[in-house]
C-alpha cells in the first residue's frame, strides 16, 4: 500500500475571509470562493479514489498563508497565481510518479487529475 498526501490550500479561503465589510470586498473575491470550493470537492474526489484503491490516506496539515496583508487587488491575485503554479507544479509530479509506476491508465479513465 502506497502513501499519497493530497494537497490542499486554504489560500482562497483565507483571501476570502480577509474583509471586514461587505462594501470593502473587491469585485474577484466570488472567484476565490468559488475557487475554494472548487478545490475542496477535488480534494474529495481524489481521497475518494485513493480509498478505492486501498491507498492509505495522510491528509497534511494546512494552515493559513502567513500573509498579514494581502496587500494590493493585484498582489492578491499574483499570489493566488504563484500558490496555482506550485500546486500544479506538484500534480504534475504526482502524474509523473504515476506514470513511472504504470498507473496512469486509470487517472486517464476516470480523469483524476
Amino acid at each position: 500500500m502506497q502513501e499519497y498526501a493530497p494537497l490542499g490550500d486554504p489560500t482562497d479561503r483565507a483571501q476570502t475571509c480577509y474583509y471586514d465589510e461587505e462594501s470593502d470586498v473587491p469585485v474577484y473575491i466570488p472567484f476565490f470562493q468559488d475557487q475554494a470550493e472548487v478545490k475542496r470537492q477535488q480534494a474529495k474526489q481524489f481521497i475518494k479514489y485513493l480509498k478505492e484503491r486501498q491507498s492509505k490516506v495522510c491528509l497534511p496539515v494546512t494552515k493559513r498563508p502567513d500573509v498579514e496583508s494581502w496587500g494590493t487587488d493585484l498582489q492578491a491575485i499574483v499570489i493566488a497565481l504563484e500558490l496555482e503554479k506550485a500546486l500544479h507544479k506538484h500534480l504534475q509530479d504526482l502524474k509523473s510518479l504515476a506514470s513511472k509506476n504504470s498507473e496512469t491508465d486509470e487517472i486517464q479513465k476516470r480523469r483524476v487529475y
